[in-house]
């Protein structure tokens, strides 16, 4: 029995990665997410806090980004990748 829910979960995997490739053939997802207390990226379609030193950023927000700083970021394969803060257009 224990071989059997193993072999079915393998088979579930697989086709969960079929099709997540399927649906991301660039490996590339623009998101939206904000900056969070102790400089953690918050995700908008997710509910995870990610490390600053899990993501990465562009050069040009070194030191521009702080806690409540909404940002859109990109995924390059499985990192975040921070390319700048979201300001509403009365702002510009």
């Amino acid at each position: 029995m224990a071989d059997r829910k193993k072999e079915g979960i393998s088979k579930l995997a697989k086709t969960l990665d079929i099709r997540i490739k399927e649906h991301s053939e660039s490996g590339l997802e623009f998101d939206f997410g904000v900056i969070k207390k102790g400089m953690y990226l918050q995700p908008n379609t997710m509910n995870v806090k990610i490390s600053k030193r899990d993501y990465s950023a562009l050069s040009n927000l070194k030191g521009n980004l702080s806690s409540g700083d909404h940002v859109v970021f990109i995924w390059v394969q499985d990192e975040p990748v921070i390319l700048g803060k979201v300001v509403k257009g009365s702002a510009i």
